[in-house]
């Protein structure tokens, strides 16, 4: 019985914390990179690229060279992403990332309690990160890293 309150602990904690991260990070629901869109998003143990600055900041540091990446999604009902990140390695003393990342959310029509069909006015809303990331590998099967994460409604 006790194992099984643990377990139903366990369970229930990891459903919130995943819960809170998709919530937290709002506009990562959409990813970044082809390979991540390949895997369907679960891609945080697999990056080894400059989207590791996005995806997981450990993997920055199994680059093997500098990279640079510029990235437009168009997606449903007027709805974009664009991201820009570029990942510097320096020898013996990790991988750095910055990157930008921006979603639009395209022309909205204004509605009130008394015009709920519209008032002939549009307005836009769109949302954006700036990131500065490190990664650094401590061994060939270990690495760590952080980000650090300005985020920001428009």
């Amino acid at each position: 019985m006790k194992k099984l309150s643990i377990l139903s602990l366990v369970l229930l904690l990891s459903i919130i914390l995943i819960t809170a991260d998709i919530f937290a990070t709002g506009i990562s629901l959409t990813g970044v990179g082809g390979r991540a869109s390949v895997f369907g998003g679960a891609f945080r143990g697999l990056a080894n690229d400059w989207s590791a600055a996005y995806w997981n900041p450990a993997g920055l540091a199994y680059m093997k060279q500098s990279e640079a990446q510029f990235l437009y999604q168009p997606w449903l009902v007027d709805i974009n992403s664009a991201f820009v990140g570029v990942g510097l390695v320096l020898p013996r003393i990790g991988t750095i990332a910055v990157s930008i990342f921006q979603v639009g959310y395209g022309d909205m029509e204004v509605t009130n309690l008394q015009m709920q069909d519209g008032t002939g006015e549009l307005f836009t809303a769109s949302d954006y990160s700036i990131n500065i990331s490190f990664g650094r590998r401590l061994a060939e099967w270990f690495a760590f890293g952080a980000s650090g994460k300005y985020r920001r409604p428009i």
